[in-house]
């Protein structure tokens, strides 16, 4: 199957560690609507390989999947923010888990595509969704599996519409 040259693109950027360029071109093709659904899933798909588990995130997971839950996006993104400053101040202490760092920033940024879904007058940066997508490449890199690279390009790449 021949991709479009905008997916190709895209793919040129994450295999050169261009994760954010990466994500905005997907982006492009992904709706408002899909994205909160689409960053749970990549949520998801962090806290299984990196065998992670904690509340917060299953709220932020919850949201996601939950498009009458979207407009609370904001008070989640709080409350991830929280715990993310919390593990930084440790991380500056100590050798904390950077592949928790980096499911920690793609729940913000899931939670804002969230929040920014319902279209509110105080939305999130436009590109939150891009910054999905340059974090996986973060946690990818730290995972420094080739067939790792492979698989988290299919989940970035799930709900793409390729027109």
């Amino acid at each position: 199957m021949k991709h479009p040259a905008w997916l190709v693109e895209a793919k040129q950027h994450w295999e050169d560690d261009r994760g954010y360029d990466a994500g905005r071109l997907i982006c492009e093709h992904i709706s408002p609507q899909v994205q909160p659904l689409w960053g749970g899933r990549i949520l998801c798909f962090m806290m299984q390989r990196a065998k992670v588990s904690d509340p917060v995130l299953d709220c932020v997971k919850r949201l996601s999947m939950t498009p009458s839950e979207w407009g609370n996006g904001h008070d989640v993104f709080t409350k991830v923010r929280e715990v993310t400053l919390q593990h930084d101040k440790l991380s500056k202490e100590s050798s904390a888990d950077e592949t928790l760092s980096w499911i920690l920033a793609v729940a913000e940024q899931t939670a804002k595509v969230s929040y920014n879904a319902t279209f509110p007058q105080d939305e999130f940066d436009d590109d939150s969704a891009a910054w999905i997508i340059a974090c996986l490449r973060g946690f990818a890199s730290v995972m420094n599996e080739y067939c790792f690279y492979e698989e988290a390009w299919q989940v970035a790449c799930d709900g793409v519409e390729l027109s």
